[in-house]
C-alpha cells in the first residue's frame, strides 16, 4: 500500500492551489469567487490512474465488473450506503480508525493532495480549523470508515448495490461508486468549501434544524421570519426549508435575523424544538448562488465515469 501511495503521488500533476483557501477581498478582479472560477479550469489537469492504482479512486469496487442490476434484490444480501454531509464533523473523528493501515494510508494520501494534515485536523482539531476544513475532513473520514465496516461486517461493503449522500456526501458516494477519482473529489470538496465560505462571508446566515408538531404552520412562521428580517433592514430576506430530513423534522436556512426570530418565536407556530447546524452559511438556499459558478466550472472539467454498480 505504501508503495502504491508513492506511485499515486508521483503521477499526480496538479495540486489544489492554496489561494482557494486564502480568501481576502471581494472586489472586482480580486474577488475570491472570481479567483475560484479561474482556478476551477485546472480540474481536468489530473493524470488518469493506471489500473493497479485505482485504490486511490475506486477503493472498494475496483475488482468488481460492471454488471446489470439484478431484477430482484434480496435485502439480506444487499447493502446501501448513505454518506454524511457537513455538520457531522467533530474533533476526534477518525481516531478509532487509525489502527487500520488502509485508513491511515487514505488520510496520508488525502493530505498529500490538499496540502494540509487531514488526519491531524480530524483527530486533534482545533475546533475552528476543523469547521473551516470540514468538507474534506468529512469526505475522507467517511471513506476511511468503510475500512472499519469491512472489518466488523464482512461482505457488507462488497454487497453494496447503491450509494447516496447527504449534500457533501454525494461526492463521497460518487468516489465509492467509481464515478469520481479520489484526488479530484478532494479538490472539488476543497473548492466547494472555499466558494461557499466566500458566499457566506458576504451575508450573515445559517441553518437551523426544527422539530415540528403535527399541526405546525411552518410556512407561516417562515414568512413571518422573513418579514422580521426585512424590518431589521435585510434586503430580499431569505428563510426557507433547505433539507427535508424525515416526517416532522426539517432544516431551515436563511438570513441570521430571520433564524434568530424563528428560534425565539417558532413555538407559537408549532416548532417544538430548534437546534443550530454547525455550518457557516445558509446552504441550499439562494444565498449560495454566488458559489455556483466556481463549482460548476470545476465540474465542467471533471470527467464523470460510469458507475461500477
Amino acid at each position: 500500500m505504501k508503495s502504491l501511495l508513492r506511485r499515486v503521488q508521483s503521477i499526480r500533476t496538479v495540486t489544489l492551489n492554496a489561494r482557494t483557501c486564502r480568501l481576502q477581498s471581494t472586489s472586482d478582479e480580486s474577488s475570491p469567487l472570481k479567483k475560484l472560477i479561474n482556478e476551477a479550469s485546472t480540474f481536468g489537469d489530473v493524470s488518469n490512474p493506471e489500473p493497479e492504482l485505482r485504490w486511490a479512486t475506486e477503493p472498494y469496487a475496483r475488482l468488481q465488473a460492471v454488471q446489470e442490476a439484478p431484477t430482484r434484490v434480496d435485502p439480506r444480501e444487499t447493502s446501501v450506503l448513505l454518506f454524511p454531509g457537513q455538520g457531522s464533523q467533530f474533533v476526534g473523528m477518525g481516531k478509532k480508525l487509525l489502527d487500520l493501515p488502509a485508513a491511515r494510508d487514505l488520510y496520508e494520501l488525502a493530505s498529500s493532495v490538499v496540502g494540509w494534515d487531514v488526519r491531524r485536523v480530524c483527530t486533534e482539531g482545533p475546533e475552528e480549523e476543523l469547521q473551516r476544513r470540514c468538507q474534506v475532513a468529512v469526505l475522507v473520514t467517511s471513506l476511511a470508515a468503510l475500512e472499519r465496516a469491512r472489518e466488523e461486517r464482512p461482505g457488507a461493503v462488497e454487497r453494496v448495490r447503491a450509494a447516496a449522500g447527504f449534500s457533501l456526501g454525494e461526492i463521497g458516494a460518487l468516489v465509492f461508486a467509481g464515478a469520481l477519482p479520489f484526488e479530484q473529489a478532494l479538490r472539488l470538496a476543497e473548492l466547494r468549501a472555499a466558494a461557499m465560505q466566500a458566499a457566506a462571508a458576504t451575508r450573515a446566515g445559517g441553518m437551523l434544524t426544527v422539530w415540528l408538531a403535527a399541526d405546525a404552520r411552518l410556512a407561516e412562521a417562515l414568512t413571518r421570519a422573513r418579514e422580521h428580517a426585512a424590518e431589521k433592514g435585510v434586503r430580499g430576506p431569505v428563510c426557507a426549508v433547505a433539507n427535508y430530513l424525515y416526517p416532522g423534522c426539517k432544516v431551515v436556512a436563511g438570513d441570521e435575523a430571520a433564524l434568530t426570530w424563528l428560534e425565539a418565536n417558532g413555538r407559537a407556530w408549532g416548532v417544538k424544538r430548534a437546534a443550530r447546524v454547525r455550518v457557516a452559511g445558509a446552504f441550499h438556499t439562494p444565498l449560495m448562488a454566488a458559489a455556483e459558478d466556481a463549482v460548476r466550472e470545476a465540474l465542467r472539467h471533471i470527467q464523470v465515469r460510469r458507475l461500477l454498480f
